[in-house]
């Protein structure tokens, strides 16, 4: 077990390592090149949290022109830098819908706002009360503690500056502690993921369902409710997906989140290793691998 990525990455060179899912940022573009990394699909969402119990993020408004104020591409293209997708939506490509061989983003369409749509970020930051900014309280963006994390929050605190006229705290907490807090709903802004637990996009809305033990939002509403216990109360796949459809159309049109990336799975693999295998949720069938001595 390595703690940090760039001892990762020399122990792989010097041969003392075969495979490894942690990679330096800034050594991807170099590894993927050589053939040293590959992007393997992976079922999950980076965003943002907004506490929306708390002003001025109860305002959607204020939370609609603080999604739309961030360049998602930018992010992408010069931070992560793994083959990630800009997310305009919560669910991630990957998911099947009701129709053999189609795809439940696809199906609901591919965005919910435009990327860095900065005009009527601020259009909608003046009709909520704060013109150019002005008298928007300063908040705090909490996350828990990576140099990915920190590199991803110090762009968005940027252009929420430069687009918005808005200034935001950074803040970075050991990770047991900034789930307390985010879980409290002790924070303004907070860094969030999620990762599929299984092939089914319920495995994502199921989190904001009111009383949920993962709604760590403070966002609460009846439309959506309903329509996830008429999705878990019917084995129809058709029936299911529409509900499906709607509650993320619900929680989307809210802006209760904010989404930045659909992950992808960087993976350090030796040339050695043939037959690798791992699902877009995670799990790693070994039974196929094998090690060539001989490769080069």
């Amino acid at each position: 077990m390595v703690a940090d990525s760039s001892t990762t990455l020399t122990m792989y060179q010097s041969g003392q390592l075969d495979a490894a899912s942690d990679v330096p940022t800034a050594s991807l573009k170099q590894l993927v090149a050589s053939g040293d990394v590959k992007i393997l699909p992976y079922l999950g969402t980076y965003y943002l949290n907004f506490n929306n119990k708390k002003k001025p993020f109860n305002d959607i408004r204020v939370r609609e022109a603080l999604t739309l104020a961030i360049n998602r591409q930018q992010i992408v293209d010069s931070i992560t830098q793994g083959g990630e997708r800009p997310a305009t939506a919560f669910i991630p490509y990957g998911f099947p819908d009701a129709t053999e061989g189609s795809d439940f983003r696809v199906v609901g369409g591919e965005s919910y706002f435009k990327d860095g749509d900065v005009a009527t970020a601020q259009k909608l930051l003046a009709e909520a009360g704060y013109p150019g900014g002005k008298g928007f309280p300063e908040f705090t963006y909490l996350m828990n503690t990576s140099s990915t994390h920190m590199a991803i929050a110090q762009a968005i605190q940027a252009m929420w500056k430069e687009n918005l006229g808005i200034t935001c705290k950074l803040a970075n907490e050991e990770w047991g502690v900034f789930l307390q807090d985010r879980t409290a709903l002790n924070y303004d802004v907070a860094r969030a993921g999620w990762t599929a637990d299984y092939m089914d996009p319920n495995t994502f809305l199921d989190l904001y369902v009111t009383g949920s033990g993962n709604n760590d939002i403070g966002w609460s509403n009846k439309a959506y409710d309903q329509y996830i216990a008429e999705e878990k109360s019917t084995a129809d796949q058709t029936a299911r997906l529409k509900y499906m459809h709607l509650a993320e159309d619900t929680l989307m049109k809210d802006y209760a989140i904010c989404p930045i990336y659909y992950y992808t799975n960087p993976t350090l693999l030796s040339k050695k290793i043939k037959n690798f295998c791992e699902s877009s949720i995670g799990f790693i069938d070994w039974k196929p691998a094998y090690i060539d001595t001989t490769a080069q």
